[in-house]
């Protein structure tokens, strides 16, 4: 009979094994983006797949330069950044009232904040995007501050 330390020990090795196995399938989507990145077009989906080959480091160089890709990363990190900050303002604003303050209704209101959640966000894009339009703003960074 094992001591329970050699159990716990038998049970750990089984647990990294089993994590490690999970880590390589879940790196899979990500070796299989980053080996199509280097290839040709018609080389991505040809059966059976090849994951390693001639690689085409080309393809980098052209995304740099053909496209203003620098312009689109500067976008997206003035955004995320005005926009995180914008939401943890009006979060913390809104969760010191949840959790402090008592007030009536405040539990409908809180509620109603809750059902907005888990409303996605396919529902509510198009009624906003002809909002933003009817204000001009439909190709606007300021559209996307509004409706943060």
């Amino acid at each position: 009979m094992r001591s329970k330390s050699a159990n716990r020990a038998i049970g750990q090795v089984i647990l990294y094994i089993l994590l490690a196995i999970l880590s390589v399938i879940m790196l899979v989507p990500f070796v299989w983006m980053l080996s199509s990145s280097l290839k040709l077009d018609k080389d991505i989906f040809v059966i059976p797949y090849q994951w390693f080959g001639s690689f085409r480091w080309q393809n980098y160089i052209d995304i740099w330069t053909k496209i203003p890709l620098a312009k689109y990363v500067l976008n997206t990190v003035k955004l995320t950044l005005i926009v995180t900050f914008l939401q943890i303002l009006t979060s913390s604003f809104a969760a010191y009232a949840f959790a402090k303050l008592r007030f009536k209704g405040r539990d409908v209101l809180f509620l109603a904040y809750i059902a907005t959640i888990a409303v996605p966000w396919q529902v509510y894009m198009v009624p906003q995007f002809i909002f933003m339009r009817s204000l001009g703003l439909a190709d606007k960074h300021l559209a996307i501050i509004i409706l943060q």
